[in-house]
C-alpha cells in the first residue's frame, strides 16, 4: 500500500516474519516435483497412475521411465490401472 501512497499502518517484515513462523504448520510437507510426477505430466498420463507405475516397475525390475513412456505412447487414462501391470510384464520379456 506504501508503495501506492496509501499511509498505512503496517509492519510488513512482521507479517514475513509470522508467515514464515507458521509455514510448517499449514505446510508440513513441502511440495517438490519428482521425476515421476515430471514424466507422467510430459506422457499426460493421470497423476494416480504414479504408485502402480512404480510398484509394478519394481516388481518386473524394469526401469520405471521405461514403463511411463510405454503408457504414454498408449494413452492410458485413468480407469485402465489394470494395464499398468500388463504393459511391465510386456517390458520386462
Amino acid at each position: 500500500m506504501d508503495k501506492y501512497g496509501y499511509s498505512v499502518d503496517i509492519n510488513f517484515k512482521q507479517i514475513i516474519n509470522e508467515a514464515d513462523s507458521v509455514l510448517d504448520y499449514l505446510v508440513p510437507k513441502v511440495p517438490v516435483s519428482a521425476p515421476v510426477n515430471i514424466l507422467t505430466g510430459l506422457n499426460k498420463l493421470f497423476s494416480g497412475f504414479e504408485r502402480p507405475i512404480i510398484k509394478a516397475s519394481k516388481l518386473n525390475n524394469i526401469e520405471y521411465s521405461s514403463l511411463i513412456f510405454e503408457l504414454g505412447n498408449r494413452k492410458l487414462v485413468a480407469g485402465q490401472e489394470d494395464l499398468i501391470l500388463e504393459v511391465a510384464q510386456q517390458l520386462k520379456q
